[in-house]
């Protein structure tokens, strides 16, 4: 006996450019005798704000509580006043996208079709494209069911079909770019792959409603080209791309330095052609790649008339070191520089007897460790430093003197800088006549 229902090879579902009446009465009538189709899932569970609505023979509209779902019931397609509510629930649609939405009551039908209306902005084509949207609903196997008289306005944001009857409704992603975004340091590898998600097909040619399946790897990698910031394979300044034949993934590769990207984060774009959605021929898919810069970073100690044993004098020391940022937005330091310190301007107190002659430079600057965290855009620089006092003797004794106070050296919180591509220059005082200078230029 000839199957009713068969699995077919993935490519992307065609959007509609016009909207038809569908009604689930007709698809419900006929069911398989046994449904071995479909990925069911668990139904999701209430989220967010529920809003609610009485609508009557009169017809009517209702938005969810955050904008994102609109109903549009016409006139007469309820015979008496009814309580209409948007419940958003987590949506289990695969490849779902947001939230669902419960709609009750459950079942209600309507003697018209009405219409939903899923709006969309910028945030939600991060790794996928408006044209990979479709609308899908859930009926009481568990199986999402995607429609196919779904019309798309790119214009508006929205993607919307019709109905004549209330379940629980996604937005779901029939393809995408995974993961979406990352970061890597630079000269350092990314990978990314497409994928897409299975649906199957009603043989009867009566295809208003498919069930959904599963995500797996986009199957025909013949048809996908790969750019990095809009250029074939990428280049020099920008990364390049290495793909690997029969497999639908590719491994970008950052540039050894981050001076020269015409855009960072980079977008790692595979365009998928060989489809038909709302009249395009290709889809677009970037994953959004930063590419972490190390920073150089010089500091410098510069103190004037400072108080020594029986004497004054000037002092300058200078470290320095690299860093990078990980992707939990803590820094890593690595290639510590310190070097002695200089003296400049010994004076003997007057009235001192004796003669002083420094015996060691020291080290007061001596940085030992970094610390900082990345936030809102900017970096907070923690400079942890240990440092190693000049020293003196006099002919009176010849003893050797140590440099007096406290001992040298703490954790210097330097002012934040944004990530750029642009030096920084950073003061900070320690005390009256003591001044640390951080110069941070990216690499």
């Amino acid at each position: 006996m000839k199957s009713k229902f068969i699995l077919k090879t993935v490519t992307v579902v065609a959007f509609s450019l016009f909207m038809g009446f569908f009604s689930c009465k007709k698809k419900e009538k006929d069911p398989p005798a046994t449904i071995n189709y479909g990925t069911p899932t668990a139904v999701g569970t209430p989220t967010g704000v529920s809003n609610s609505a009485t609508i009557d023979a009169s017809g009517g509209t209702i938005f969810s509580a955050d904008g994102r779902l609109e109903i549009i019931i016409p006139a007469n397609a309820l015979s008496t006043s009814t309580t209409i509510t948007i419940q958003p629930v987590t949506n289990t649609t695969p490849g779902g996208a947001g939230v669902g939405y419960s709609l009750t009551p459950d079942g209600q039908q309507f003697a018209q079709a009405v219409t939903l209306r899923f709006h969309y902005d910028s945030t939600d084509v991060l790794g996928t494209s408006f044209l990979a949207f479709g609308i899908a609903y859930q009926k009481a196997d568990k199986i999402w069911y995607s429609f196919n008289n779904a019309v798309l306005d790119s214009v508006a944001g929205t993607e919307s079909i019709t109905t004549t009857h209330f379940s629980v409704y996604g937005l779901y992603e029939k393809m995408r770019i995974v993961p979406a975004s990352g970061s890597v340091s630079t000269g350092g590898t990314f990978s990314v792959r497409v994928v897409t998600l299975e649906t199957l097909t009603d043989n009867d040619g009566n295809d208003e409603l498919m069930p959904l399946g599963v995500m797996v790897d986009y199957p025909s990698p013949s048809q996908v080209n790969w750019t990095v910031n809009g250029n074939l394979q990428g280049n020099q300044n920008d990364g390049t791309l290495f793909y690997s034949t029969g497999t639908i993934f590719n491994i970008y590769t950052a540039p050894q330095s981050a001076s020269n990207m015409s855009v960072n984060p980079a977008a790692v774009t595979a365009m998928v052609s060989g489809v038909t959605n709302a009249g395009a021929s290709q889809i677009s898919l970037s994953s959004l790649v930063r590419v972490k810069r190390p920073y150089y970073v010089d500091v410098h100690f510069k103190g004037t008339n400072i108080q020594g044993y029986a004497c004054t004098f000037n002092f300058a020391d200078y470290g320095s070191f690299i860093f990078n940022y990980n992707d939990d937005n803590t820094i890593h330091a690595f290639d510590f520089t310190n070097t002695s310190g200089t003296f400049d301007s010994l004076k003997i107190q007057t009235g001192y007897p004796c003669t002083i002659t420094p015996t060691s430079n020291g080290n007061l600057l001596n940085i030992t460790t970094i610390d900082g965290i990345v936030q809102n855009g900017n970096i907070y620089l923690i400079i942890n430093s240990l440092g190693d006092k000049p020293s003196f003797s006099h002919d009176c004794s010849g003893t050797i003197l140590p440099f007096p106070g406290d001992p040298y050296g703490g954790s210097y919180h330097m002012p934040s800088f944004p990530i750029d591509n642009n030096p920084h220059t950073l003061l900070y005082n320690l005390n009256p006549g003591e001044l640390i200078t951080v110069t941070v230029t990216p690499l």
